[in-house]
């Protein structure tokens, strides 16, 4: 059975590993960890980050994320091809 991973806001995160919030942000923008953006806020994986910390690459295999358009339902790549 799959565990659950522990996610945490940009504020949790910056509280627990003494990382700024604008810092992990910024690492958020950029793609270097591993997140979910809900609604406005971004949470992220905290096994994922400490991996990334301790200078493990935490996005080598990655998937690339399809976005579906929300009233048209056609579905694109995140490059912005459509299918």
């Amino acid at each position: 059975m799959a565990t659950i991973p522990e996610m945490l806001t940009l504020r949790q995160a910056a509280a627990k590993t003494g990382l700024s919030y604008d810092y992990l942000r910024k690492l958020c923008l950029q793609k270097k960890i591993i997140f979910v953006k809900a609604g406005n806020k971004y949470l992220i994986n905290m096994e994922k980050l400490t991996a990334f910390l301790n200078g493990e690459d935490v996005t080598a295999g990655r998937k690339t994320l399809i976005h579906t358009e929300r009233f048209t339902g056609r579905i694109r790549k995140a490059e912005g091809k459509e299918e």
